[in-house]
């Protein structure tokens, strides 16, 4: 190992301050706090379609309109494919056959909605969803399979009140993707 002595050393450590300086001069950047400027420059904004919120995440949708103090807590889980399970639920039930394509996929979506609003308020006035099959977006339909969950998301909630919902998406067979929530203040994905 080559030795170096501390001339050489300090004669080193003056050019590169030297070098520093005149990048200091001239405005350039470089170095960790450029990498970090220009990935912070380059991430995309979590919540859309390229960069969705994560399946399980908890997200609160706020601002939903002028003057607006109503804001929801949302949480939304990864789609499942329980199309044997709406089907048997809905066993002999007239003109269920009639109403969805034999090929027909029940994909559903578990939502957890909080109210977080001063005063009562449906989650189904600000708050709608819809499922990503091969890049189309698809909106949720009235089949349910659980007793009394059809109407859930109308019904009015109480400041702090907390449902578990499980929406249904009644679906063309395809590739499953993210899901959109939308409400007064925008669209945001999960996926």
């Amino acid at each position: 190992m080559k030795r170096i002595s501390a001339a050489t050393g300090v004669l080193v450590i003056g050019l590169a301050l030297t070098a520093c300086s005149s990048v200091a001069e001239t405005g350039s950047t470089v170095g960790p706090t450029a990498v970090t400027q220009q990935a912070e420059e380059v991430a995309p904004e979590i919540g859309t379609l390229e960069n969705p919120i994560p399946f399980g995440e908890t997200y609160v949708v706020a601002d939903l309109g002028e003057d607006s103090t109503d804001a929801w807590e949302v949480t939304v889980a990864a789609p499942a494919d329980k199309t044997a399970d709406v089907i048997a639920f809905h066993d002999g039930e007239t003109g269920y056959e009639d109403e969805y394509p034999s090929d027909a996929v029940h994909q559903v979506v578990d939502l957890t909605i909080t109210r977080l609003g001063e005063v009562a308020a449906s989650p189904g006035d600000d708050l709608d969803f819809s499922l990503t099959v091969d890049g189309i977006e698809e909106g949720y339909s009235a089949v349910t399979f659980t007793d009394g969950a059809r109407f859930r998301l109308l019904d009015a909630m109480q400041p702090g009140a907390t449902i578990e919902y499980p929406l249904v998406f009644t679906v063309s067979p395809g590739e499953v993707g993210a899901v959109a929530l939308t409400s007064p203040s925008g669209t945001v994905y999960f996926g």
